[in-house]
C-alpha cells in the first residue's frame, strides 16, 4: 500500500527578512470536503491533530471568516510560543489559511482541500521564518517539520474518518 501521507515538498527560500522554510504535505481522507473543513475550521479542536497546538481560541464569538483573529500557544523544539493569528482566507470546503505572529516572525499556514469523488484531498503548507539561531541545526528542524506535518494529517484523517 503506497504512503498515506505525502511530504512533497520542503524547500529554504531567502528574501528580504532572512531564511525561511517552506513545508507541504497532502493526504486523502475518505470524507467529503465541507466535513473535512468543518473539523478544521474548529480552531479549538486543533490539539487534538496537531501535535505543536497546546491551545487555539478565537478571540470573538461567532463564524470564522477572513480577519477573524485567534490566539494560539504551541511547543516546537522544547519551546513554548504564543502566538497571535488573523484569518487570511476563508472559502468553505476549499481553502482556509491564516497566519500567526511570534517572536521569530509571520507563519503562514494554509489549508488547501480539493473533492476526488467524495473524498477530499487536504493540502497543508507551511511557510515560516528560519531565526538565525536555528540555522546550525538547519537538518534536525527539516526532519522534525517533515514528521510532524506528515502525523499531523494522517491524525487530522483519522479524526475526520472516526467521526463518519
Amino acid at each position: 500500500m503506497a504512503l498515506s501521507a505525502n511530504i512533497y515538498s520542503v524547500r529554504w527560500t531567502t528574501g528580504r527578512e532572512g531564511q525561511s522554510m517552506q513545508v507541504e504535505a497532502e493526504v486523502i481522507i475518505h470524507a467529503a470536503p465541507p466535513k473535512v473543513f468543518s473539523l478544521l475550521s474548529q480552531l479549538e479542536r486543533d490539539p487534538e491533530w496537531q501535535e505543536a497546538a497546546i491551545w487555539t481560541k478565537p478571540r470573538a464569538p461567532g463564524p470564522l471568516r477572513v480577519g477573524s483573529q485567534m490566539d494560539h500557544e504551541g511547543r516546537f523544539m522544547g519551546l513554548r510560543l504564543r502566538t497571535a493569528g488573523v484569518i487570511t482566507a476563508f472559502e468553505p470546503g476549499r481553502v482556509l489559511a491564516y497566519d500567526f505572529s511570534s517572536r521569530f516572525g509571520r507563519t503562514t499556514m494554509r489549508f488547501d482541500l480539493d473533492d476526488i469523488a467524495g473524498s477530499t484531498k487536504l493540502r497543508l503548507s507551511a511557510i515560516a521564518p528560519l531565526p538565525l539561531l536555528m540555522r546550525p541545526v538547519t537538518r534536525f528542524i527539516r526532519r522534525s517539520v517533515q514528521g510532524m506535518f506528515e502525523r499531523d494529517v494522517l491524525r487530522l484523517r483519522d479524526l475526520v474518518e472516526s467521526e463518519g
